[in-house]
Protein backbone atom coordinates (compact mmCIF):
# COMPACT_ATOMS: atom_id res chain seq x y z
CA UNK A 1 0.00 0.00 0.00
CA UNK A 2 1.34 3.41 -0.96
CA UNK A 3 0.94 5.86 1.90
CA UNK A 4 0.64 9.73 0.72
CA UNK A 5 3.27 12.19 1.53
CA UNK A 6 1.66 15.18 2.28
CA UNK A 7 4.88 17.30 1.42
CA UNK A 8 5.56 15.39 -1.73
CA UNK A 9 2.04 16.81 -2.71
CA UNK A 10 2.34 20.63 -1.89
CA UNK A 11 5.72 20.40 -3.38
CA UNK A 12 4.56 19.33 -6.74
CA UNK A 13 1.28 22.03 -6.32
CA UNK A 14 3.49 24.84 -5.70
CA UNK A 15 5.46 24.13 -8.62
CA UNK A 16 5.02 22.60 -11.61
CA UNK A 17 8.52 21.84 -12.60
CA UNK A 18 9.25 19.98 -9.20
CA UNK A 19 11.86 17.95 -9.55
CA UNK A 20 9.99 15.64 -7.17
CA UNK A 21 7.48 15.13 -9.82
CA UNK A 22 9.95 12.06 -10.63
CA UNK A 23 9.50 10.59 -7.06
CA UNK A 24 5.42 11.22 -7.58
CA UNK A 25 5.64 9.25 -10.32
CA UNK A 26 8.22 6.06 -9.75
CA UNK A 27 5.52 6.11 -6.39
CA UNK A 28 2.29 6.44 -8.67
CA UNK A 29 3.14 4.83 -12.06
CA UNK A 30 2.88 0.85 -10.85
CA UNK A 31 -0.71 1.62 -9.50
CA UNK A 32 -1.88 3.33 -12.33
CA UNK A 33 -0.61 0.73 -15.02
CA UNK A 34 -1.70 -2.17 -12.96
CA UNK A 35 -5.48 -0.26 -12.44
CA UNK A 36 -5.49 0.57 -16.42
CA UNK A 37 -4.39 -2.91 -17.02
CA UNK A 38 -7.45 -4.89 -15.16
CA UNK A 39 -9.95 -2.12 -15.76
CA UNK A 40 -8.95 -0.78 -19.11
CA UNK A 41 -6.60 -3.19 -21.23
CA UNK A 42 -7.46 -1.93 -24.49
CA UNK A 43 -6.69 1.75 -24.06
CA UNK A 44 -2.74 2.97 -24.69
CA UNK A 45 -1.73 3.22 -20.63
CA UNK A 46 0.91 5.96 -21.48
CA UNK A 47 -1.33 8.60 -22.95
CA UNK A 48 -4.18 7.92 -20.53
CA UNK A 49 -1.30 8.26 -17.70
CA UNK A 50 -0.02 11.45 -19.29
CA UNK A 51 -3.26 13.14 -19.19
CA UNK A 52 -4.26 12.29 -15.97
CA UNK A 53 -1.03 14.01 -15.13
CA UNK A 54 -1.78 17.16 -16.55
CA UNK A 55 -5.15 17.25 -14.75
CA UNK A 56 -2.98 16.53 -11.22
CA UNK A 57 -0.71 19.10 -12.04
CA UNK A 58 -3.94 21.88 -12.45
CA UNK A 59 -5.73 20.38 -9.73
CA UNK A 60 -3.00 19.84 -6.44
CA UNK A 61 -2.46 23.81 -6.17
CA UNK A 62 -5.69 23.83 -4.85
CA UNK A 63 -5.92 20.33 -3.34
CA UNK A 64 -6.12 19.67 -0.11
CA UNK A 65 -5.05 15.76 1.17
CA UNK A 66 -7.73 15.19 3.87
CA UNK A 67 -7.92 11.67 4.27
CA UNK A 68 -10.33 11.53 7.26
CA UNK A 69 -12.64 13.67 5.36
CA UNK A 70 -11.63 13.61 1.73
CA UNK A 71 -11.03 10.04 1.28
CA UNK A 72 -7.23 8.70 0.28
CA UNK A 73 -5.16 10.73 -2.48
CA UNK A 74 -4.87 7.55 -4.21
CA UNK A 75 -8.51 7.13 -4.90
CA UNK A 76 -8.68 10.67 -6.31
CA UNK A 77 -5.71 9.93 -8.67
CA UNK A 78 -7.61 6.65 -9.77
CA UNK A 79 -10.69 8.49 -10.52
CA UNK A 80 -9.09 10.52 -12.41
CA UNK A 81 -7.18 8.29 -14.18
CA UNK A 82 -10.88 5.93 -14.55
CA UNK A 83 -12.26 8.95 -16.53
CA UNK A 84 -9.68 9.35 -18.96
CA UNK A 85 -9.69 6.01 -19.62
CA UNK A 86 -13.51 6.33 -20.03
CA UNK A 87 -12.50 9.66 -22.55
CA UNK A 88 -9.77 7.89 -24.14
CA UNK A 89 -12.41 5.12 -24.81
CA UNK A 90 -15.23 7.27 -26.05
CA UNK A 91 -13.02 9.22 -28.34
CA UNK A 92 -12.29 5.69 -30.55
CA UNK A 93 -15.72 5.12 -30.35
CA UNK A 94 -15.75 7.79 -32.34
CA UNK A 95 -13.06 7.72 -34.41
CA UNK A 96 -14.52 4.23 -35.58
CA UNK A 97 -17.95 5.45 -36.07
CA UNK A 98 -16.62 8.35 -37.95
CA UNK A 99 -14.56 6.22 -40.32
CA UNK A 100 -17.50 3.64 -40.98
CA UNK A 101 -19.74 6.53 -41.94
CA UNK A 102 -17.29 7.71 -44.54
CA UNK A 103 -17.14 3.90 -45.74
CA UNK A 104 -21.04 3.47 -45.62
CA UNK A 105 -23.07 7.13 -45.37
CA UNK A 106 -26.29 4.77 -45.51
CA UNK A 107 -25.27 4.18 -41.14
CA UNK A 108 -24.79 7.09 -40.29
CA UNK A 109 -27.78 8.17 -37.72
CA UNK A 110 -30.90 9.61 -38.63
CA UNK A 111 -31.20 13.39 -38.39
CA UNK A 112 -33.69 13.73 -35.17
CA UNK A 113 -32.59 10.63 -33.03
CA UNK A 114 -32.66 11.48 -29.89
CA UNK A 115 -29.25 12.55 -27.75
CA UNK A 116 -30.16 9.54 -25.37
CA UNK A 117 -30.19 7.01 -28.07
CA UNK A 118 -26.52 8.56 -29.68
CA UNK A 119 -25.45 8.63 -25.53
CA UNK A 120 -26.74 4.97 -25.47
CA UNK A 121 -25.00 3.63 -28.69
CA UNK A 122 -21.60 5.16 -27.85
CA UNK A 123 -21.92 3.49 -24.14
CA UNK A 124 -22.49 0.07 -26.05
CA UNK A 125 -20.19 0.72 -28.80
CA UNK A 126 -17.04 1.55 -26.19
CA UNK A 127 -18.10 -1.80 -23.42
CA UNK A 128 -18.11 -3.15 -27.27
CA UNK A 129 -14.62 -2.28 -27.86
CA UNK A 130 -13.40 -3.40 -24.30
CA UNK A 131 -14.61 -6.63 -24.28
CA UNK A 132 -13.39 -7.84 -27.79
CA UNK A 133 -9.94 -6.05 -26.50
CA UNK A 134 -9.62 -8.12 -23.15
CA UNK A 135 -9.27 -11.50 -24.75
CA UNK A 136 -6.63 -10.26 -27.06
CA UNK A 137 -5.23 -8.62 -24.57
CA UNK A 138 -4.72 -11.81 -22.15
CA UNK A 139 -3.44 -13.76 -25.23
CA UNK A 140 -0.74 -11.76 -26.68
CA UNK A 141 -0.54 -9.35 -23.48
Amino acid sequence: MITTSTTLLKAIGADADSPRWTEFVARYQPVMESFLTQQFPSVDADDVMQETLIVIARKLPNYHYAPDTKGHFRNYLLGILKNKAREELKHRAKAIRAEEAAKNPAAVPQPGSSDEDVEAREWRFAAYEVALQQPRSRLFG
